[in-house]
């Protein structure tokens, strides 16, 4: 005997589908957002492609290119969603910004705005470690007295122990190296640019091989510093414990 469809159960899936198919919908017009980006009062030297970093995941940077010969306008598209706490800061060619939220959150289109540009010399710091480990890297600015100026700590990672970091300045920014694992914004890692390292490496020209005993007293020191002297043990030393536990017996570091 043949049994007829449920009506009921019918109208229960065909309202199911309609609904994924409006959530995906939504979520479609959430991936594509155009960027619009503004540097005032001017933008001499910045390059035509510029690279956008959203919520300090360096990794996941996407470009934005100049709209008109000469203009400090510059357009983008982002794949995500955008919130009232998301935050950008720029790679310029001849330099970095600092963080900033966006001035209009939920806006179809995300705008921002910069000042350009500090005057300070923009670095390509590139990294290579002896052995292939993973090496995470954290870049930490301080907000400034803009208003959608935040303070950010940003990340990224170089899965074989060599990559480059790029516009770099040390005199408005830390780079922390943290060998041997993923970055983690709450550690403090090795400064690169910290007396202690600059000071136990053996130079090359602009390259500076740091050995592992100098690596050891750099984050020692460092932690000394952070302690007010104390170099008794705490649970706080993770990178260093970790360091001394792994097999990286150099890294090589060069500033351009």
């Amino acid at each position: 005997m043949r049994h007829s469809a449920n009506p009921r159960l019918g109208k229960t899936l065909r309202c199911a589908i309609a609904l994924i198919v409006l959530a995906f919908t939504a979520d479609a017009q959430e991936i594509d957002k155009p960027v619009d980006i503004l540097l005032t009062p001017a933008c001499n030297n910045v390059s035509d492609e510029i690279r956008v970093v959203m919520n300090d995941d360096e990794n996941d940077a996407f470009p934005a290119t100049r709209t008109a010969p000469g203009s400090c306008h510059w357009n983008g598209i982002l794949r995500g969603p955008v919130n009232r706490g998301s935050h950008f800061s720029l790679r310029l060619g001849i330099g970095r910004t600092d963080c900033h939220t966006v001035e209009n959150p939920g806006g179809s289109v995300v705008r921002l705005r910069f000042e350009c540009c500090v005057a300070e010399p923009a670095r390509i710091v590139g990294i290579n470690t002896a052995q292939a480990v993973t090496v995470g890297y954290v870049r930490a600015i301080q907000k400034t007295s803009d208003l959608r100026s935040v303070s950010c700590r940003e990340h990224g990672v170089f899965d074989e122990g060599e990559g480059t970091v790029e516009d770099v300045q040390f005199g408005r920014e830390t780079l922390s190296l943290q060998l041997d694992q993923e970055p983690n914004p709450r550690m403090p890692g090795l400064l690169v640019d910290d007396p202690a390292v600059v000071r136990n490496a053996t130079r090359g020209g602009q390259k500076i091989l740091v050995p592992r005993s100098a690596i050891l007293y750099a984050l020692a020191s460092q932690r000394k510093r952070k302690h007010g002297g104390d170099l008794s043990p705490n649970a706080g030393d993770y990178d260093l414990i970790r360091f001394r536990d792994a097999d990286l017996s150099r890294v090589g570091v060069t500033v351009k």
